[in-house]
Parts: C-alpha cells; sequence; structure tokens
C-alpha cells in the first residue's frame, strides 16, 4: 500500500518508533501483561522490557513456540520442543494422546484461558514440566499477607500474570522477535529502517523526565530535560535511511513555528 507521498507501508524495512515500551504495549495488544512487570518493578521490569526474564522466556519460547508450532503443523518443531523438556512421544496411543492435548490447548488460547489457566493445563497434561517457581505459585492460590499487613510483593506479581490472557503472551512475543513493527529508541539501538514513524505521545507515556509537547513549543524550563528530550528525538528521527515521518499525538498547540524551522514548512502536515 502506497499513501500519497508514495511512501509504501507494507515494506519490510519500516519501523514504528514508540518512546515507551508502556506505548508499544498499548498499540501490540499486551498492557495487562506489561503492566504486571510494571508494577513488580525493577530489575524484574527491565528483565521483561529486554526479552531477559526467566517465566516470559518460558512462556514465549516454550509454551507459545509449541502452540505455534502445532498451529501451523510443524512437527520437526513440535517434537524438538518436546524432547527439550523429555516429553518423549514413542507409541502411537501417545502422539494420539499429545495431539489432543495440544488441539485442547490452542482452542483454550483461543477461547481466552488466561496464563495461570494455560500453565495449569500444561502441568496437568503432562506436555512439559514447567518452572518450580510457577508451579509453587499455582499450587498458593492465594497472595500471603505478611506481618505487617502488606501482600507479598512476588505474590501480588503472580496473581495478576496469572490473570493475563495468554493471547498476550503471543503478541508479546511477535514484539520481541520483529514480527510486528514497533520498537522503541531502545530496541533500534544503532538500527537504521527504510522507513520510520516516531510516534511522540506525552500523555499516554506518563513520564516527566522528557517533555517533546514543551520542547516543539520552546516552552520548557527545566534544561536538564530539554537536553534529555532534545537527544532523545534525535536518536529516534536518525534510524531513517529514506523517509521519516513524526507524528505528534497531542496536537501542534504552539509547536508550529519549531516544527516548520526542524522540518521545514514544505513538509509538515497540520
Amino acid at each position: 500500500m502506497r499513501d500519497r507521498l508514495g511512501w509504501n507501508f507494507k515494506e519490510e524495512n519500516l519501523r514504528a518508533l514508540f518512546l515507551t515500551h508502556r506505548l508499544i504495549a498499548r498499540k501490540a495488544g499486551y498492557e495487562q501483561l506489561w503492566s504486571a512487570y510494571n508494577q513488580r518493578g525493577g530489575f524484574w521490569q527491565e528483565q521483561f522490557q529486554g526479552g531477559e526474564d526467566p517465566v516470559s522466556r518460558f512462556l514465549c519460547d516454550d509454551i507459545d513456540a509449541l502452540i505455534e508450532a502445532w498451529t501451523r503443523s510443524d512437527q520437526g518443531s513440535v517434537i524438538t520442543i518436546l524432547n527439550k523438556h523429555r516429553t518423549i512421544i514413542a507409541s502411537r496411543q501417545e502422539k494420539e494422546r499429545v495431539s489432543g492435548d495440544l488441539n485442547r490447548l490452542i482452542e483454550m488460547t483461543n477461547k481466552g484461558a488466561t496464563i495461570g489457566d494455560v500453565l495449569g493445563y500444561v502441568r496437568s497434561s503432562k506436555l512439559m514440566p514447567i518452572l518450580d517457581q510457577l508451579a509453587e505459585r499455582l499450587d498458593a492460590k492465594q497472595v500471603i499477607i505478611k506481618e505487617d499487613g502488606e501482600p507479598e510483593k512476588d505474590g501480588v506479581f503472580f496473581a495478576a500474570l496469572f490473570a493475563v490472557p495468554f493471547k498476550q503472551v503471543t503478541l508479546y512475543r511477535a514484539v520481541l522477535e520483529r514480527n510486528m513493527p514497533y520498537s522503541t529508541k531502545h530496541g533500534v539501538k544503532g538500527d537504521e529502517f527504510d522507513t520510520v514513524f516516531v510516534v511522540l505521545d506525552d500523555a499516554g507515556a506518563n513520564w516527566s523526565q522528557y517533555s517533546f509537547s514543551n520542547l516543539l513549543a520552546a516552552s520548557d524550563t527545566n534544561e536538564a530535560r530539554v537536553q534529555r528530550t532534545r537527544n532523545l528525538f534525535y536518536v529516534c528521527c536518525s534510524r531513517a535511511k529514506r523517509n521519516l515521518a513524526v507524528i505528534d499525538l497531542a496536537g501542534v498547540g504552539s509547536g508550529r513555528a519549531t516544527i516548520e524551522a526542524l522540518f521545514g514548512a514544505e513538509n509538515c502536515m497540520f
């Protein structure tokens, strides 16, 4: 598909560059999963966003990969994943049992099964063993309240995680593996693409370290924030090799003059 500028929006070398993981999660459809990790915070949030968290990796690389392989009838990948977990299928009876279990698993996810539902089924059907910490949390049933009356933080996280529809794992994995055209500036560091859309959304990002609206309006009095915002804006825009579109979801406001000075009036649409 080409727009009136002649840009090809179906080309493979295209990237929609959002500036926070929250915006990507919202756009790609896994915001509830992102929120669970965001509430956990700190190290775990960074691990999740970088695709290095052991729990989310197990959900993606083992369970979701198994579902995907079975859906596209890739028997070789199915066997590889099952063998990795020492689920050996030797007899015809075993093949029929596993086939039935996989069909039911796909039916569950298509009907909106949660991560907790899927983990429980994978374990009970013996398709593969699940991580010990996941098994322990599934068995816990409820969040432990500490002596000070506060709920145990990890318990709160796993309760929130188990309530997330498993389909969001599939969407998260698609972004990690770049099967969707969404990235943050961190996710494309050093990369270049033929066509780049940079989406500015201060309100949706819910941040205080940057302010693109104030930068474009030349109204920010916080010099440190101006510098951070300017640097981030440069990094994002410099990812484009041929076509660059900057989309400000907050609206132009008083920034029209700055925008025209940056990009040239002939390249701006208000």
